[in-house]
Parts: structure tokens; C-alpha cells; sequence
């Protein structure tokens, strides 16, 4: 990826940075410990906003559940409505 110049591409596209900026920085990161670190650092970013949507769904999840508690609405309601819309159409 730094020999054809792809990396740079990559890395101005994500940051928004000018391709010139970032291209005098490429050679430098292939004989340095830094690209690996770049690469640890954005893996870890990957596994972080993965974390972080499960988290968003689980949150959502207990929220659902909570509401559906506190209200007294059955756990089954959208099947309920359903059932409740086909028997209203069968009565048209």
C-alpha cells in the first residue's frame, strides 16, 4: 500500500486531508514502528464502533423491554395488532 500509493489515498479520503500532505508522511511510516501502530489504532477503532453498536442495540433492547414493563403492554403487542388489523379487513 505505500509502494503504490493507495494508503495515501486511503488516509487523505478518511481524514480529509490534501493527498500532498499526507504523501511526504508515506515513507516514512514503511520503515517505522508507527505504521504498525496505525494499523493496531485502527483495528482497534473497527472493534471499538462494533462494541459500541451492540452496546446502542442492547441499550435499545432494555428500553424496549422496560416500557413495554411499565406500560403493561403485552410482550407479544405487534402480533397482537396484526391479528387484530386481519380480523378488522376479514370484517370489511
Amino acid at each position: 500500500m505505500t509502494g503504490d500509493g493507495s494508503l495515501g489515498e486511503i488516509l487523505s479520503g478518511f481524514f480529509g486531508l490534501p493527498y500532498a500532505d499526507v504523501e511526504e508522511i508515506i515513507p516514512q511510516l514503511s520503515s517505522s514502528a508507527g505504521m504498525f501502530q496505525f494499523q493496531r489504532d485502527a483495528s482497534r477503532i473497527v472493534q471499538t464502533e462494533k462494541r459500541l453498536r451492540q452496546q446502542q442495540a442492547n441499550l435499545g433492547q432494555q428500553l424496549t423491554g422496560w416500557v413495554m414493563l411499565r406500560t403493561g403492554v403485552p410482550t407479544n403487542a405487534p402480533q397482537l395488532a396484526l391479528q387484530q388489523a386481519q380480523t378488522r379487513l376479514a370484517g370489511l
